[in-house]
């Protein structure tokens, strides 16, 4: 297993810039997910890594070993670079039996036979198809298939492994459970993996680290953690998961627990604001379920206390989905264990300063 290392990596179709000069770097053994919208580089960056498309510019090394570089007319064939790829579609033969599926990438390695029939055996033993190699694709579940896939990667011991959207064709509950199995893989096999995906729930569930990307560049890089408490600018914390974002006006000086009164509209909120000073403009983000609901009053001193009139509410099993106007300010608020509440009444709702973010 290697380490790889992306850097100052640039695509380009015609006029349009697709990659615009990222890098990033996946430690041996972790798994690093390209997450962002559609047409935002992150498959167009799998790609060149994997060898299916040659960049503009910059370099990509896997270990110390380097595989492409513009600069220094460097192309390894996608076929000497050592890497599994799995596909956002199975891509197996129909007409193959599971074991010849899985033994092709040895088979065209020109591997001898009688190490082929054991490899393929431990592969089919790791994603848990033991037993079903003289299987047809068409006598598989979508689950299984997938797996079939992720062992066709696997067979000839890759370096890394590159996963395009691999779980994007599967039924949601189907989808939930091979998150957690292709996570559980990846930690037992200890390959190093780079995941492209838009959706952010597998992302933070999967991920060591996530490259947030838009219009070709990073837009932030980090622990799922990080990415979702400490977003680094307004479009990725609209992206990853849900925020509220209100637009005020910093009207005071940090008090000693470094907290400042910020202008929204009618509405005064108590927040950090990383040293901004009176006047100065700031956008906040305030993710839903950070306020407090409450049918009756809180204390008076409760930071951040607002009375608010329902809009709207759904309910969703294990919360009540609330979107809500306070003083002028419309919000979106997940409230646990509330009563259902009708439109046009009133609740409050609270939050404690340090949910609330400043973002760019």
């Amino acid at each position: 297993m290697q380490e790889v290392r992306v850097e100052k990596l640039v695509k380009r179709f015609g006029d349009v810039t697709a990659v615009d000069g990222i890098s990033f770097k996946v430690p041996r053994g972790k798994l690093l997910s390209l997450l962002g919208p559609s047409g935002c580089g992150k498959t167009t960056t799998l790609n060149m890594i994997a060898g299916f498309e040659d960049p503009d510019g910059g370099d990509v090394f896997v270990g110390d070993k380097l595989i492409s570089s513009a600069q220094k007319n460097i192309l390894l064939p996608a076929h000497e670079r050592n890497l599994g790829m799995v596909f956002q579609s199975y891509g197996l033969w129909p007409h193959l039996r599971v074991s010849e599926n899985v033994s092709f990438g040895l088979e065209m390695r020109r591997k001898a036979k009688a190490e082929v029939g054991p490899a393929v055996e431990r592969a089919l033993e790791l994603v848990r198809l033991g037993g079903m190699g003289e299987r047809y694709p068409s006598q598989l579940s979508g689950g299984q298939q997938q797996r079939v896939a992720f062992a066709r990667a696997l067979v000839y011991e890759p370096d890394v492994l590159l996963l395009d959207e691999p779980l994007s064709n599967l039924d949601a509950a189907l989808r939930e459970e091979m998150r957690l199995e292709l996570k559980e893989l990846q930690e037992e096999t200890g390959i190093t993996t780079i995941f492209v995906t838009h959706d952010q729930v597998e992302a933070m569930v999967m991920s060591d680290i996530i490259v947030v990307m838009d219009h070709g560049r990073i837009q932030q890089m980090g622990a799922p953690r990080d990415i979702y408490q400490l977003p680094a600018n307004q479009f990725v914390a609209g992206f990853v998961g849900i925020s509220n974002f209100l637009e005020g006006t910093v009207v005071g000086k940090a008090d000693k627990n470094g907290l400042t009164m910020v202008q929204v509209g009618d509405l005064k909120l108590l927040c950090k604001v990383d040293g901004r000073e009176k006047g100065s403009r700031v956008s906040l983000s305030i993710r839903p379920e950070d306020w407090i609901a409450t049918v009756k009053a809180p204390p008076k001193s409760t930071k951040n206390r607002l009375k608010a009139e329902v809009r709207k509410a759904v309910y969703m099993g294990g919360v009540l989905e609330i979107w809500l106007s306070a003083s002028g300010q419309e919000m979106r608020v997940h409230g646990h264990r509330l009563p259902m509440v009708e439109n046009g009444s009133s609740i409050y709702i609270s939050v404690d300063p340090s949910h609330i973010k400043v973002v760019d």
